[in-house]
């Protein structure tokens, strides 16, 4: 057994009801030894209204890619423990980085700041066409999601 301290990493989005979570998710469901995961959002506890703990088509995704056992129960909003804990922040957007320097006034550390844009559905659509959207849309970001884990996962091998 290692005495090496874990490396936690941290995903930050705004609502941690979509982005963040699936990261965290797909991430653990690597079972990779030493690594700790975890997410929040940055309005976590405002979006929880609409969002509940969890988005649908995030759970869409979870099942479909049989992921679903290692998805964190709640949402969790952003605080200074989540800042100042983690050894590694990932910021699934600019604007969440950005959001994010205008509530805290500072950046952790280590970080970096992935290209996954939030969802953004024209409520003006009937609901069949939404819905076929937002799978569409979900599905897109979430490969990007799963590239840039896999990515993340292939630089702690070679560190490690």
């Amino acid at each position: 057994m290692s005495n090496k301290k874990p490396y936690h990493i941290h995903f930050i989005c705004i609502g941690n009801a979509y982005r963040s979570r699936l990261a965290e998710t797909y991430l653990r469901s690597k079972n990779l030894p030493g690594i700790i995961t975890s997410s929040s959002g940055i309005h976590a506890d405002f979006h929880k209204a609409g969002n509940g703990p969890i988005c649908w088509y995030a759970l869409r995704l979870a099942r479909k890619f049989d992921i679903i056992e290692y998805i964190s129960h709640s949402s969790t909003q952003t605080n200074l423990l989540h800042i100042m804990g983690p050894d590694h922040h990932i910021f699934m957007h600019q604007e969440v980085l950005h959001a994010h320097k205008n509530i805290y006034e500072r950046v952790p550390k280590k970080f970096d700041v992935w290209d996954i844009e939030d969802m953004h559905i024209d409520d003006g659509r009937i609901y069949d066409e939404k819905e076929k959207e937002i799978i569409r849309q979900s599905e897109a970001s979430f490969e990007k999601i799963r590239k840039n884990v896999d990515e993340l996962v292939e630089k702690l091998r070679l560190l490690g």
